[in-house]
């Protein structure tokens, strides 16, 4: 299928776009450490889609949607109300949700099948979304929700920010905490719903932790980690859309489910600053730094029992003054090929170069750091 192709441009689209906001809004539920809500939610929202076309009689997204976070809202504040009102903690409040709900919404669908609409409703697709069927209507409607979601982000910027690190404080300074959890809890209801009809139910939570998970390797400020998430997420979300539109027999929800998941394995490795390889980079630096730090250590309180600090020292002596295991061979290398030591046949000696280093390490105790 060609990429110019109209159903090829409308599902990848439609990918990038829910990877941005999903994406970006996700971010607000992996800082509060409600990770779960995402697939509590994206669960919670079927039987809210089947009671809309049970009462509606309609195939609309709009309603479909409009079901799905009016019931996907309501569980969320079920789940607040119980972790206030009982001793339940909010992991254990957020898995019974989503096990009553999506069990009430397969059983909706099984009431359905029984009736003569059922071959016509299609609502099945939820379960692990069906992007072929998206329509240029469907990405207005996610635009439209997305805009509003954002748009309340902005709004409340400042409060979310306080809230969110500091709900003590936020409560003691006058703002109405609980008012504005339910508000961000609904802001995070749209940006799982939209995603429904692409990704289904069962793969929803990933396209909400994914991109943030990604996203906290690269930066530790909540604004910057929103942005990075977003662009994560409408890429990845792409790459994986339209590879499944150019090879046949691809799903495109699992395939942007890996897509995003494989932009989580990059970040966790080799993102600068927090990943893996650059951690096990500065570490082995780090330990070279003390090591070398300590060979000169070792080579300047041998220069002050001689009357010259240039004095040469056998390697034995020098051993004696230094742990066990450490590697003297390569430490003595380095300082020769940095200039902090010499050496004479066997012998070796502080330089000019390693004592000017030694004492100024010495007057900042950088010197002896362990």
């Amino acid at each position: 299928m060609s990429l110019m192709d109209y159903t090829v441009t409308v599902i990848s689209t439609g990918a990038a776009l829910l990877g941005l906001i999903t994406g970006s809004l996700g971010t607000l539920a992996v800082v509060r450490k409600q990770s779960l809500i995402g697939d509590s939610v994206s669960h919670a929202a079927l039987p809210g889609i089947v009671l809309a076309f049970i009462l509606t009689g309609s195939k609309s997204p709009l309603i479909f949607t409009m079901g799905a976070i009016v019931v996907g809202w309501i569980g969320t504040l079920i789940v607040q109300f119980m972790v206030r009102n009982s001793r339940l903690k909010f992991d254990t409040a957020l898995a019974s949700m989503l096990s009553v709900f999506f069990g009430l919404g397969l059983m909706l669908i099984s009431y359905l099948q029984k009736t003569p609409d059922a071959s016509q409703a299609g609502l099945e697709k939820f379960l692990f979304g069906q992007a072929a069927t998206l329509m240029r209507q469907d990405l207005f409607l996610m635009l439209v929700m997305g805009i509003v979601a954002f748009f309340l982000v902005i709004l409340f910027w400042n409060v979310w920010k306080v809230m969110i690190f500091n709900p003590d404080y936020a409560q003691s300074i006058g703002i109405p905490v609980k008012l504005f959890d339910a508000l961000l809890t609904f802001i995070q209801v749209i940006a799982i719903v939209i995603g429904l009809q692409i990704v289904g139910v069962v793969l929803m939570s990933a396209m909400l932790i994914a991109p943030a998970v990604a996203a906290r390797h690269w930066s530790d400020k909540l604004g910057h980690m929103m942005i990075i998430a977003g662009v994560i997420g409408a890429v990845s979300s792409f790459a994986g859309a339209t590879l499944s539109t150019q090879i046949a027999g691809l799903p495109t929800g699992p395939v942007i489910t890996i897509s995003v998941t494989l932009a989580v394995v990059f970040s966790v490795f080799f993102a600068s600053g927090n990943g893996m390889l650059w951690k096990y980079i500065s570490r082995r630096s780090r330990k070279r730094e003390l090591s070398m730090k300590l060979l000169i250590k070792s080579f300047y309180e041998l220069s002050l029992e001689h009357e010259e600090f240039s004095h040469p020292h056998d390697i034995s002596v020098i051993t004696l003054r230094l742990p066990d295991k450490y590697n003297l061979a390569g430490c003595l290398e380095r300082g020769k090929n940095d200039g902090f030591i010499g050496n004479n046949g066997n012998k070796w000696f502080l330089t000019e170069k390693g004592l000017e280093y030694a004492r100024k390490n010495e007057n900042g105790g950088e010197l002896y750091e362990s």
